[in-house]
C-alpha cells in the first residue's frame, strides 16, 4: 500500500533535515566520505527514505552547495544596506574578515563550496555559474564604492574576482596542505586583507 502523500510543508520539512544532517556530517568527515547511509543515519530514517526527497547523493550535494551559496549571497546583500549608514571601507574590511572567519571554522564546507571539481563526480553542481553569481554582486557592491570615489576604479567583476581571490589564497593553501599550521595560515590571512584593502584604495599612478 502506497504511503500517503505528503504536504509540501512536511516533504520542505524533512527535505530540509536531510541537508542540515549532510552538513553536520561534512563538517566531521571529508565530503567525499559522506554516504548516503550516514545522512540517513543521522536523520533516523531508512536510507530508502532519502531517495523520497533526492533522487541521488549527488542532488544533496547540489542542494546543500546552492543553499549556502544563498547564505553568502544574503550576507552580501545585507552589506548593501549597511553602507547607507556606515563607512564603506570599514564595511568592506569587515565583510572580508567574516568571510574568512567563516571559512575558518568550516573547512569542509569551504572545501566543498570553492574546491568541488568542475568535472568530475559533482559536475552537474556547476560550480563556476554560482561563483559568477556571487562575483556579479560583489562587483556591484565595489562598483558603488568606486562611483562614491571610496575605491580605485576598475572594472568591477575582475576588482570582486581579484579581492576574493587574494583573501581565499591562504584558505586554498591550508585546505591543500601547503601552509602546514593555522598560525601561519591566520598570519597569512591577515596580511591577505590588508592587501586586499590596499589594492581598492590604492591611487592611480599617473605618468
Amino acid at each position: 500500500m502506497p504511503r500517503p502523500k505528503q504536504s509540501e510543508e512536511k516533504h520542505e520539512a524533512m527535505k530540509s533535515r536531510i541537508m542540515d544532517a549532510a552538513l553536520t556530517l561534512v563538517e566531521e568527515h571529508d565530503p567525499e566520505d559522506v554516504s548516503i547511509r550516514m545522512i540517513a543515519e543521522n536523520v533516523g530514517v531508512s536510507h530508502m527514505v532519502f531517495y523520497t526527497y533526492f533522487h541521488s547523493r549527488d542532488a544533496l550535494i547540489h542542494g546543500l552547495i546552492k543553499r549556502q551559496q544563498q547564505r553568502f549571497q544574503e550576507r552580501l546583500e545585507a552589506l548593501f544596506e549597511r553602507i547607507e549608514k556606515e563607512d564603506f571601507l570599514a564595511v568592506t574590511r569587515d565583510a572580508l574578515e567574516t568571510y574568512t572567519r567563516i571559512s575558518k571554522s568550516r573547512p569542509r564546507m569551504f572545501k566543498l563550496l570553492w574546491l568541488t571539481p568542475k568535472n568530475g563526480t559533482h559536475a552537474h553542481v556547476k560550480p563556476v555559474e554560482l561563483f559568477d553569481q556571487y562575483i556579479n554582486r560583489l562587483g556591484e557592491f565595489l562598483k558603488i564604492g568606486m562611483d562614491t570615489g571610496r575605491i580605485r576604479i576598475r572594472e568591477p567583476k575582475v576588482c570582486a574576482t581579484t579581492v576574493l581571490g587574494m583573501v581565499s589564497a591562504p584558505l586554498f593553501l591550508y585546505q591543500t596542505g601547503r601552509i602546514n599550521n593555522q598560525r601561519t595560515r591566520d598570519q597569512v590571512l591577515d596580511e591577505s586583507i590588508d592587501a586586499a584593502m590596499h589594492y581598492l584604495t590604492c591611487e592611480i599612478h599617473k605618468d
